[in-house]
């Protein structure tokens, strides 16, 4: 049975990436069950890694611990996520 088609249009991007990375994803994602790497792991993976660096934000923690080097300690998450954040650090919201 063929597979349903995607609401979302995909376009094919050829990347290149260093092997160490690659062996390191493989490592990650290899199953057991199947003997391999599962189909498609790479493509999950590659989506999740854009759409983290597209859409989450970060804070610097050094402002509020003295001891930090500014732009040593950042913290990336999900826009909910760094709202919390900043409201626990007592930090000035700019949206």
């Amino acid at each position: 049975m063929p597979r349903p088609s995607s609401v979302i249009p995909y376009v094919k991007v050829h990347i290149t990436i260093p092997v160490p990375m690659k062996a390191e994803m493989d490592l990650r994602h290899y199953s057991e069950l199947e003997g391999r790497v599962p189909y498609g792991i790479q493509r999950g993976f590659v989506i999740e890694a854009l759409d983290r660096a597209l859409h989450d934000e970060s804070i610097d923690l050094a402002p509020f611990d003295s001891s930090l080097q500014p732009g040593t300690t950042i913290v990336r998450g999900s826009p909910v996520s760094i709202r919390a954040l900043k409201r626990i650090l007592g930090a000035p919201n700019h949206e």
